[in-house]
């Protein structure tokens, strides 16, 4: 069934001071690691990554790049279950071969060394063309993946929703129209719905 905004007004009364007091200091803490990840992978650092700094499995303490975006930062959304080729390159084994060992989604090069590079130019160019929802959408990275590292560097322009099927329950029910049916897309129809809401300005997106 639709919700109104008779309905969600109720709902925005009721719930988010609760949300606010019962949940504020998990989100400060997510932030703080926001901000750290941030911190730590510039654009000029994501450019230099080594293989190993990148790929799950490997880096000190298995914190790569994509270790830390898929599981610390969980709690900033969830892209946990997709197939690990959403990396573009990784470490472990794949399919029906149990050779563990660096592998690579052929789409994106001949080899690892191709691949990581390729990869490391699409994350590079979401994040200096992130004001463009075309060019977002043309980029190659997979939605779920894309979707986190745009939240994660910027998350007043982004949502922490990154799954089609999510998104496209939440903009059903809510009987919004979005241009496309792209993940980004629907994060942006949902996003304007949100900005009709003087309660939720200044609010965290959370």
């Amino acid at each position: 069934a639709e919700v109104n905004r008779l309905e969600m007004q109720t709902i925005i009364k009721d719930r988010v001071p609760y949300l606010i007091e019962q949940h504020q200091a998990e989100w400060k803490e997510y932030e703080k690691q926001r901000q750290q990840f941030v911190r730590d992978y510039s654009i000029d650092r994501i450019r230099n990554l080594t293989l190993d700094e990148y790929v799950n499995g490997k880096g000190e303490g298995n914190r790569s790049f994509c270790y830390r975006l898929e599981y610390q930062l969980r709690g900033l959304g969830d892209i946990s279950g997709s197939p690990c080729t959403q990396y573009g390159v990784w470490f472990g084994h794949y399919g029906k071969d149990s050779t563990v060992d660096y592998q690579f989604t052929k789409k994106n090069g001949s080899s690892v060394d191709e691949a990581f590079q390729y990869v490391k130019e699409l994350i590079v160019d979401v994040l200096t063309k992130y004001n463009g929802l075309e060019s977002l959408n043309q980029n190659k990275l997979p939605a779920k993946f894309k979707g986190k590292i745009l939240f994660l560097y910027h998350p007043g322009n982004f949502l922490n929703i990154f799954s089609k099927n999510h998104l496209a329950f939440f903009t059903a029910h809510l009987n919004l129209i979005s241009s496309s049916d792209k993940e980004l897309n629907l994060q942006k129809a949902l996003m304007n719905y949100r900005a009709t809401w003087p309660e939720l300005k200044g609010q965290s997106h959370f």
